[in-house]
């Protein structure tokens, strides 16, 4: 249930990448087709996508990350290749590429990683499909935060918040980027999205019928009429 790349601590990335250079199964990827094309910007660059990420956002992102040189492998390893025990601690994607090419080349750009995509043209999972899949399919039996439950990429509702909330911030949350101590947010990112939630939730029931509890927080996203 890591899926904020925020979340995931440096030593669960090496691992990661360790366990793709060793040939270590790891969890598959899950993706769902979209209804429509949609936007993402990757390091500067437009990319029109049909495919939305269900689970695996910080196995993507570690792998791109260490693609990218962000992080290097941990000290004191030493894998076998080609009868020979070859040293990568500490080194960087680049590094191993000068020394090792053929290691790299096979070890890790060669392997196979499972997929799975749900959803054809014409026939696409819903967002509250999408959300089973990662609460009760993909992270069976994981525990997660109240945050984490409330997936922005799932909802419509959220997808809303989480827009004008960070994305594109409306004037009293671009306020609060800017310095001002008004909410004193911890957690700008999760926060923001979740105060804009409770005050949707106030317009909705009222000051005296409003209870801003994980609970009453969840069904407001959850809700099929926002969909």
């Amino acid at each position: 249930c890591l899926q904020r790349q925020f979340i995931a601590p440096l030593k669960w990335q090496q691992n990661l990448i360790l366990s793709i250079f060793c040939g270590i199964k790891i969890p598959e990827f899950t993706w769902s087709h979209q209804p429509k094309l949609y936007n993402v910007k990757e390091y500067g660059v437009d990319k029109l996508c049909k495919y939305r990420n269900i689970d695996s956002l910080q196995r993507c992102k570690t792998i791109l990350n260490f693609h990218n040189d962000k992080f290097p492998l941990p000290k004191n390893f030493i894998i076998p290749f080609n009868e020979e025990n070859i040293d990568i601690s500490g080194l960087y994607r680049s590094e191993i590429q000068e020394k090792y090419p053929n290691l790299l080349r096979y070890n890790f750009y060669g392997r196979q990683l499972r997929v799975n995509k749900y959803g054809v043209e014409g026939n696409t999972c819903t967002k509250s499909q999408e959300s089973y899949l990662f609460r009760y399919v993909l992270n069976n039996g994981n525990k997660m935060s109240g945050q984490q439950w409330r997936q922005a990429t799932h909802f419509e509702l959220a997808n809303k918040i989480r827009e004008n909330a960070r994305l594109v911030p409306i004037k009293l949350f671009e306020e609060q980027k800017k310095g001002s101590s008004l909410f004193s947010f911890g957690n700008e990112k999760m926060h923001y999205d979740e105060f804009l939630a409770k005050a949707f939730l106030l317009c909705l029931k009222g000051p005296y019928n409003v209870d801003f509890s994980k609970k009453t927080l969840d069904e407001l996203y959850n809700d099929l009429r926002f969909e």
